[in-house]
């Protein structure tokens, strides 16, 4: 699928006002925007070098890659010595994603010293074609 053209937003956009650009909307029967979640556990203990550590590697990749329209990464205390994470990534197209995770983008891309962290690795990510949002949260 070819990338969406760009446009500016409508003036008067409260949340236009840094000069964004956003995807012209898509043709009938296309994903307006696509919602990549990854979710994966560590030890609650590592969640505060944990964050740092995926804001200076996924995240900041993320933020890096053409189509890429935000990040949002949650965490949650399961209460027995393990968090589950969650990295949510907002995509104008599929070849964006692409542009971040390579050929396979079903698969979830990993850095070099996850593996210090995590309990729980993944294989997959999952992609949802996004219906209706907003939200803009600066964290």
């Amino acid at each position: 699928m070819p990338e969406a053209p760009l446009s500016r937003r409508a003036e008067g956009n409260k949340a236009d006002k840094d000069d964004t650009y956003a995807p012209l909307p898509p043709s009938p029967g296309a994903a307006a925007m696509i919602l990549r979640t990854w979710r994966g556990r560590i030890r609650t203990a590592d969640r505060d070098d944990y964050v740092a550590y995926i804001r200076a590697t996924g995240l900041d990749d993320y933020a890096k890659t053409p189509g890429n329209c935000g990040y949002q990464m949650v965490t949650r205390d399961l209460g027995d010595g393990t968090s589950e994470v969650a990295t949510m990534s907002w995509w104008t197209t599929m070849d964006a994603i692409r542009g971040f995770a390579g050929d396979e983008p079903e698969l979830a891309r990993y850095y070099p010293e996850d593996d210090r962290f995590l309990v729980e690795r993944p294989l997959n990510v999952e992609h949802a074609e996004v219906a209706a949002a907003q939200i803009k949260v600066d964290v």
